[in-house]
């Protein structure tokens, strides 16, 4: 598994537990964020192959306040610090 699949079966996890823990439904997300269930639904998927804008992750996260680094987690920036060019 590369690293961007495993953020994103990461985001999946956390977008859903979220939600869960907000007593909130797919539909209901889906709803307040002003996207589609498909998209929720593609997000949150087993495959977790959803590539969802930056303007969507943010919709998200203020629904489930909270902030897209949070639901991001820590692998977010381990794959950025290994990515990132050095510094001169």
């Amino acid at each position: 598994m590369d690293d961007y699949a495993a953020i994103r079966q990461d985001l999946a996890r956390a977008v859903r537990a979220r939600r869960l823990a907000m007593d909130m439904t797919q539909a209901d997300l889906a709803r307040l964020a002003d996207v589609s269930l498909r998209r929720i639904e593609a997000i949150e998927g087993e495959a977790a192959a959803a590539n969802p804008s930056l303007r969507t992750m943010c919709q998200i996260a203020a629904v489930l306040q909270t902030t897209v680094p949070d639901l991001l987690g820590a692998a977010a920036p381990a794959t950025a610090r290994k990515r990132a060019p050095k510094k001169k």
